[in-house]
């Protein structure tokens, strides 16, 4: 496959338990290198997992600001969305994020043209 082909963008997991991390991200040399490998971690788990900044922290061992730093970082590169997490009562508990596998535009512009095709 030649860097210009179409790629077939897919958030499952792979039969073995992999998920692909595409390379367009790991060489986005607009992010740092600690927000690439965040959202190579994030990609590792499943599509049902939810991604809490504490969390991330401490399974890390980074502490929150570098985190967060991080996570603003996707955010502005449109590698992730960032939701408000509520839970009985309408009590707010903080937010997850939806991580994409590429850029959320490229990422809508593959799924468009796969539907049209497929």
């Amino acid at each position: 496959m030649k860097d210009t082909d179409p790629v077939k963008i897919d958030n499952k997991p792979l039969p073995i338990g992999h998920v692909p991390i595409y390379l367009c991200v790991l060489k986005d040399n607009r992010i740092s290198w600690r927000a690439r490998f965040l959202h190579c971690y994030m990609r590792s788990f499943g599509n049902d997992y939810h991604h809490f900044g504490i969390k991330i922290a401490k399974d890390l061992g980074w502490d929150r600001k570098t985190v967060g730093a991080a996570l603003r970082e996707l955010e502005a590169a449109t590698l992730l969305e960032r939701a408000e997490c509520h839970g009985e009562g309408g009590i707010f508990m903080g937010y997850v994020y939806l991580v994409y596998p590429v850029r959320r535009t490229l990422y809508r512009r593959l799924l468009d043209e796969s539907r049209k095709s497929g």
